[in-house]
Order: C-alpha cells, then structure tokens, then sequence
C-alpha cells in the first residue's frame, strides 16, 4: 500500500495539470483506493410509492411540485473487480440537502412511525416544502463497457442517516388594488 497526495499543479506556462484534491492510499496495482476526494452531485427528488417511481392514488396529494437535491461527498473508495476498471465496486461518505416541495396545501404530521399529514385547501400556501439533511453512504456497482472511456453504467444503494429535518410553510398573501376610473 502506497499513499497519494494529489494537488492542483500550474506549470510556469499557467496550465493546470490536475483539477481535484485526492489524499488517500492505494495498493501498489492501484486496482483499490481510499482517501479524502470532494465530489459534489445535483439531482431531482421523487417519492417511491410501493416499489414505483411516482406517488400512487391513494397519496396523489403528495404530489411535488419541484425537489431538488445536492449531495457533498467527502470520503470515496474503491475496489476493481475486474482488469481495467470495468467492473468496480464503490463507495463515498458525505452529505445529502433534500429539498421537497408540495403541490397540495399538505400539513405533515409530527411524531409518527410512517408519513402523515392533514390537508387544508383554505390555507393556501405561496410556500410549502420540506427539507432534510442525511449523513449518506453510496454503495454502487459500475460497470465500464467501452475500454479506456469515461462511460460508466452504475447501479447501488444508498443508506443514510437523518441529521435533521424541517417544514416550511408561508400563508399566500392576498392584494386588493382599487383604481378609479
């Protein structure tokens, strides 16, 4: 096992060689590798509803209007299963932002073992979402079908573990404008 440190580089012509941070270690055949290597991600938010993608019609009024997530990796590894890097199994450690916003004048309900909320029409909400953060870990399997390319096909899991969580709901604001004619 070696250990890498890996830095941003200019050379005196002002070209950059490397545009990541990896400090970490590798085994001398560099098929494994674990150490500190920031990723960001940007992704969109959808519920699972028994197994599919979507909300089902007993919870359509958890329909969302928009749900953007950002995830902060700080930690990855890997290991290669297979001769150049077309089969590997990896894995990072960081942090996922959840945003969720509701279509619906939806209500969540606190303290319960499984979602609940109220619904309320009257209160028409401008503003209506909630947010969580996750402690996460991606466990994913990647496969590289075209040799020496960037191509990858991945398939995985994700465990996390709430950090925190929180609604936030603004009452629409009605204006009346009078004009005389």
């Amino acid at each position: 096992i070696q250990s890498v440190v890996k830095v941003d580089h200019v050379d005196s012509s002002n070209h950059h060689h490397k545009k990541s941070v990896e400090i970490g270690f590798k085994n001398k055949d560099k098929t494994a590798y674990f150490g500190i290597n920031p990723g960001f991600g940007f992704g969109w938010n959808r519920f699972a509803d028994n197994g599919s993608i979507g909300v089902s019609k007993n919870n359509a009024n958890l329909t969302l209007d928009k749900g953007p997530e950002f995830v902060f990796n700080i930690l990855k590894g890997y290991v290669d299963l297979a001769p150049h890097h077309s089969l590997r199994l990896s894995t990072a450690l960081g942090f996922d932002w959840n945003t969720y916003h509701f279509e619906r004048n939806i209500t969540l309900q606190k303290g319960q073992d499984s979602l609940g909320y109220t619904i309320d029409d009257a209160k028409h909400f401008s503003k209506n979402l909630l947010r969580s953060t996750y402690l996460s870990m991606p466990l994913t399997l990647n496969i590289r079908p075209v040799r020496n390319s960037d191509f990858t096909i991945a398939a995985g899991v994700e465990g996390g573990l709430l950090l925190g969580a929180k609604t936030k709901q603004i009452k629409a604001a009605h204006f009346f404008m009078f004009r005389s004619l």
